[in-house]
């Protein structure tokens, strides 16, 4: 039985539906976790001007 709060708006079937949709956008949030490549950083020192995505932020440093 649902709580009274959502019973006032929501049917057993829409309320189920509800449910399935949550799980579902859930689901999908924790395959894109899964599949997303680690954010990483350069070791100190090493520095090529790009950022996290590989968008050129300034120009490399000479060394």
């Amino acid at each position: 039985m649902p709580p009274a709060s959502t019973a006032r708006h929501y049917d057993e079937d829409q309320l189920a539906a509800l449910v399935c949709l949550i799980a579902f956008i859930n689901a999908a949030d924790r395959l894109n976790v899964i599949s997303s490549p680690p954010a990483t950083t350069s070791p100190a020192g090493t520095d090529d001007g790009q950022d996290l995505a590989g968008c050129r932020l300034a120009p490399a440093r000479p060394r």
